[in-house]
């Protein structure tokens, strides 16, 4: 299974999900069979308070795009739909994803944390000094995809990202909480 995924710590901008490697065992009787979103059960929140997640704006399934000829699924939200919370998904096990059991796993969206801690997802002024001190201010020296200070991914680290972990502040109290996966 290959899922990639743009939620982390960001402010703005549509969360995509992709989901691929399954039913890559398509023969001529299962040609026809393909990976749709009722084959997902997608959901957010804080656990064990799981709710259905809002309604995608897309979704997509590219039949043999995914590793091995497997089907590629993308799933976006609008802006806002997946922050401040945990998205679980579940693949279903079923004769379109070939799968015995159901395969779970979750993502977690913290606006303006940069990572600094591995114990929790709290977002405080040390977030807001990491994209101060960040040297990628200007498009002479951007900040790659993956800078855990661009929290907008403008590709350079400015004091809009400074302002995003700021406006973002949080406390133990309200924090997205590190879950350990059942």
């Amino acid at each position: 299974m290959h899922a990639e995924v743009s939620l982390g710590v960001l402010s703005a901008g549509s969360h995509t999900l992709k989901i691929g490697a399954y039913n890559n065992k398509k023969d001529h009787y299962l040609e026809a069979t393909e990976m749709i979103i009722a084959d997902l059960k997608i959901a957010t929140g804080p656990p064990p308070y799981w709710a259905a997640a809002a309604a995608p704006t897309s979704v997509t399934v590219r039949r043999g795009a995914g590793v091995g000829g497997s089907d590629r699924v993308t799933v976006i939200w609008a802006d806002g739909d997946i922050q401040k919370q945990w998205l679980q998904v579940t693949v279903k096990a079923n004769l379109a994803t070939l799968l015995a059991n159901p395969d779970m796993f979750y993502f977690g969206n913290a606006v303006g944390d940069s990572g600094n801690s591995t114990t929790d997802t709290a977002v405080t002024t040390m977030d807001a000094m990491r994209a101060r001190l960040d040297p990628h201010k200007s498009l002479l020296n951007p900040a790659d995809i993956e800078n855990p200070q661009d929290y907008n991914r403008s590709g350079v680290v400015s004091t809009m990202d400074e302002m995003i972990a700021r406006l973002n502040n949080t406390t133990m109290l309200n924090d997205l909480n590190l879950i350990t996966a059942p």
